[in-house]
C-alpha cells in the first residue's frame, strides 16, 4: 500500500510539473514536435543520399553526385567564404560540419521536398541540412564571386544557425526575415523595402497570414519583403543583440508573443501595430 501511494504522489508531482511546464513554456509541444520532424527528415536524407559522394571543407560537408564534383567543391568554397561573417552577425558557431546536399537540377532537389516542378528555388534548408541547386545549372559558368553574391549559401547558413538558437521554435515570416538581413550584410543583396519608394504596391500583411502569403507565387515577393522590414525595425528600435536574445528565449519553449513581452517588454499585438503605423496604415 506504501508503494502505491508513493507511486501514485510521484505520478501527480510529475503530472504537475509537466502542466507547469506547459503553462511557462506553452510552444514546448511544438518545440518538440519540430525537433521530432527534423529528426525524420535528416535521416531520410540520409538513406535518400547514403552511396553519393562526399567531400569535406574546413566547416562544411558536401553530398553529391559524381558528375557535380567541380559544382561541389565551388559551393564549398562558397560556403567557406561567407562562414566567418555569417556566423560573426549570429554570433554561433556549430560544433560540427554543416551538411550540404547538392542536387544536379531543379526537378532532383524538388522532389527531396515534394515539391511540384514548377517551383524554381536555389537553396533550401530543412531538417539539420542545407539543400543547393548546382551552380553549374543557373551559372553560365564557374565563378566563386557571383556564386557568394547571388546564390544562396548566406541566406540558407542563416537559417541554419537561426535554427540552433530558436530550436525549431519560430515562425516562417521571422527565420525568413533574418537570413534576409544577414544576407543583405553579408553579399548585399535585397529584395528592396515596402516603401511606395521601392515599387510596394500593397498594404502590409498581417503578421498571422504572413506565412502563407509567402508560398503564394503572387504576393511572395512582397511578402519576402516585409518579413525583412519587420526584422529591420526590431533591429532599429531594440538592436540586433536582443533580437538574438529574442531567439534564444523561443528556444526554451516560449512563444514569440512570451519572447518578445519578456525581452523586448511589448507584445506582438502592440508590435505589428506600430509596425503598420511605421508605415503609414491605421492600427
Amino acid at each position: 500500500m506504501g508503494e502505491w501511494r508513493f507511486a501514485s504522489v510521484f505520478s501527480a508531482l510529475v503530472i504537475l510539473a509537466i502542466i507547469s511546464a506547459l503553462l511557462c513554456r506553452p510552444a514546448l509541444p511544438a518545440l518538440l514536435a519540430s525537433r521530432a520532424v527534423s529528426a525524420m527528415a535528416r535521416t531520410e536524407l540520409a538513406i535518400d543520399t547514403y552511396n553519393w559522394r562526399t567531400m569535406d571543407s574546413s566547416h562544411f560537408e558536401i553530398k553529391y553526385l559524381p558528375a557535380q564534383e567541380g559544382d561541389a567543391r565551388l559551393t564549398l568554397e562558397a560556403g567557406e567564404a561567407v562562414f566567418a561573417a555569417t556566423t560573426r552577425i549570429m554570433q554561433i558557431k556549430p560544433t560540427g560540419p554543416i551538411r550540404l546536399i547538392l542536387y544536379p537540377d531543379q526537378a532532383s532537389l524538388n522532389r527531396s521536398f515534394g515539391w511540384p516542378q514548377k517551383e524554381g528555388v536555389m537553396g533550401v534548408y530543412w531538417g539539420g541540412a542545407i539543400r543547393l541547386l548546382a551552380p553549374s545549372v543557373w551559372m553560365d559558368k564557374p565563378d566563386l564571386e557571383e556564386l557568394i553574391r547571388d546564390g544562396p549559401m548566406a541566406h540558407e547558413l542563416a537559417h541554419y544557425l537561426l535554427d540552433i538558437r530558436a530550436r525549431g521554435n519560430y515562425p516562417r515570416w521571422l527565420t525568413e526575415g533574418v537570413a534576409q538581413y544577414v544576407e543583405r550584410a553579408v553579399t548585399g543583396f535585397s529584395f528592396g523595402g515596402i516603401d511606395k519608394a521601392d515599387g510596394y504596391s500593397r498594404s502590409p500583411f498581417l503578421f498571422s497570414t504572413l506565412d502563407q502569403e509567402m508560398d503564394d507565387p503572387v504576393t511572395q515577393i512582397e511578402a519576402y519583403r516585409q518579413s525583412l522590414a519587420a526584422i529591420d525595425l526590431l533591429v532599429n528600435r531594440f538592436g540586433w543583440d536582443q533580437l538574438l536574445v529574442v531567439l534564444d528565449s523561443l528556444g526554451q519553449g516560449m512563444t514569440l508573443n512570451q519572447a518578445l513581452k519578456s525581452q523586448l517588454g511589448i507584445s506582438l499585438a502592440v508590435w505589428e501595430q506600430e509596425f503598420r503605423q511605421c508605415y503609414g496604415l491605421a492600427a
